[in-house]
């Protein structure tokens, strides 16, 4: 398990590191960011954020909604995996259109990106207090990978908060 932590996080690392030359290569948006693409009210720091709020809860629900039933009535092996690694692909490619939709001001910017990743920080203190108020739902219950559990989805969820944050709000210089 720790090597795949490792693995995951050195790939959202370098996705990271490369974050600019993959969002450059995007020649064409789909049909319906070119259409609210030129829109005032997207350009609010205040409804862009709560967009990208949302944006953000949606695709974690889809994705735990899809792990539930891959992991409940499939059972391939590894298949959970890849599921996480296009969740992780699709979240980098929906922020950075957020990224070019988004507030033009610096400030703006931050702001938008602050209020839209807050999702995940919400996640983190929910994932937080369920671990330090976990109990054994019978004597003699062992606790050990519920709390594993818990401490992984808090990792995920911190770095999926960096992420957002890092790919929505800051802008190279050109």
């Amino acid at each position: 398990m720790t090597l795949l932590l490792s693995f995951g996080l050195c790939g959202v690392l370098f996705l990271l590191y490369r974050k600019d030359s993959l969002f450059k290569s995007r020649k064409r948006y789909p049909r319906f960011v070119e259409k609210v693409k030129n829109r005032g009210w997207l350009q609010s720091t205040w409804i862009c954020g709560l967009l990208h709020f949302l944006i953000n809860a949606i695709l974690f629900t889809i994705t735990g909604v899809v792990l539930f039933f891959v992991t409940v009535y499939l059972t391939v092996p590894y298949l959970h995996i890849i599921i996480m690694v296009i969740a992780v692909l699709a979240s980098f490619y929906i922020w950075g259109i957020i990224r070019d939709l988004g507030p033009r001001i610096r400030t703006g910017r931050l702001l938008s990106g602050l209020i839209g990743s807050s999702f995940y920080c919400l996640v983190t203190l929910y994932f937080l207090y369920r671990y330090l108020t976990l109990e054994p739902m019978f004597p003699g219950d062992d606790m050990f990978m519920a709390a594993v559990g818990l401490f992984f989805g808090m990792s995920v969820t911190v770095t999926a908060f960096f992420c957002s944050f890092i790919v929505t709000s800051w802008v190279p210089k050109k």
